[in-house]
């Protein structure tokens, strides 16, 4: 496998960034239309892609080396 870090980066972006969002997201409230959820999930899939793409970015720079 000639790209182990960007795997590893990409892995490790989308388990702590939807960790982080989920976490955030338990406190934060979505209303719309008369409903209310929470952002628990939303918020974790936003912070899976964000950190996921980060270090998609960071591995593919440290395979280049």
């Amino acid at each position: 496998m000639k790209r182990k870090a960007e795997v590893i980066g990409s892995s490790v972006g989308v388990i702590g960034g939807a960790i982080a969002g989920a976490k955030v997201g338990a406190g934060i409230g979505i209303a719309t239309g008369g409903t209310a959820i929470v952002a628990t999930v939303p918020l974790g899939i936003i912070g899976g892609v964000i950190f996921g793409l980060i270090g998609n970015k960071i591995g593919t720079e440290l395979d280049r080396k």
